[in-house]
């Protein structure tokens, strides 16, 4: 795992984000609404995006939402959209499969 910032990529533009997971196998975790939009539309797709919501930037919130993700044993299978809210009451996963082709 990578952080943009660990990756020097602070500022980054959502497509050399893209572009750079699709490169390296990597799935891309963001509270971006927007990338989640540029990965449904593109005609080639990262593995994955996780697309946490709300967009807290708070670190505890974030990995405590991607715990809950891990303990659900969620199958998924590339390429995938995934969007994760916590609401009342727990965790809302929707999780699509993007199409490889056009």
């Amino acid at each position: 795992m990578i952080s943009a910032r660990e990756g020097e990529l602070p500022g980054s533009t959502d497509e050399v984000l893209r572009s750079l997971a699709i490169a390296t196998g990597r799935v891309v975790v963001t509270h971006d609404r927007d990338f989640g939009r540029l990965a449904t539309l593109a005609a080639t797709h990262p593995p994955g995006v996780v697309f946490i919501r709300p967009g807290h930037l708070d670190t505890a919130f974030t990995i405590a939402q991607f715990e809950q993700l891990l303990a659900a044993d969620l199958e998924v299978e590339p390429p995938f959209l995934l969007v994760a809210e916590q609401q009342q009451g727990g965790l809302n996963v929707r999780l699509r499969t993007l199409r490889t082709e056009r």
